[in-house]
């Protein structure tokens, strides 16, 4: 259980990170957010860190998605990583410790002070927002094939109804 936490606050200290050292506003940070936006953009980066292998082969989609539902409205930033974690320097990996940015870093391929994309990111992004443009209930309901990799739709779908904007 502790993992799946982990691995959702590395998401929101990222989205946090993005939106104070690059302007990048998304996920819960975007006024105009809905819950079909903040489980759209939680599935870029669930899908990257599926592409980037930072995920141990047997996943439990459905328990790390259950976790999700209760964090994913909530912010998380580098204090409350002190504060939960007793600590968080992305120079901590390199000694052989865990950072939530590094890991951030891995899975986005690229550091919070980036304004660039990377190429798989990019490319991620892209064929969510084409697939979720109206950021509604009917848009990620039809496209089930794109949550064939993580999980399921059906247990994507139930993150949407929990996540509340």
């Amino acid at each position: 259980a502790k993992q799946r936490e982990w691995l959702v606050d590395c998401y929101r200290m990222r989205i946090d990170d993005d939106m104070v050292y690059n302007g990048r506003i998304h996920g819960l940070y975007d006024s105009e957010r809905t819950s079909t936006s903040i489980a759209s953009d939680f599935l870029v980066f669930c899908k990257l860190a599926i592409k980037r292998q930072a995920l141990p082969s047997n996943w439990n989609w459905k328990a790390f998605l259950s976790t999700a539902s209760g964090l994913l409205n909530y912010a998380f930033e580098k204090s409350d990583a002190r504060e939960k974690y007793g600590g968080e320097n992305v120079f901590r990996s390199f000694m052989g410790g865990r950072s939530l940015r590094y890991t951030g870093e891995i899975i986005y391929g690229s550091g919070i002070q980036s304004t660039v994309l990377d190429k798989d990111h990019t490319k991620v992004d892209m064929a969510i927002d084409d697939a979720f443009e109206q950021h509604d209930e009917e848009t990620f309901a039809a496209r089930p094939e794109l949550f064939e990799d993580v999980g399921g739709h059906a247990i994507w779908e139930d993150l949407m109804w929990k996540t509340t904007n």
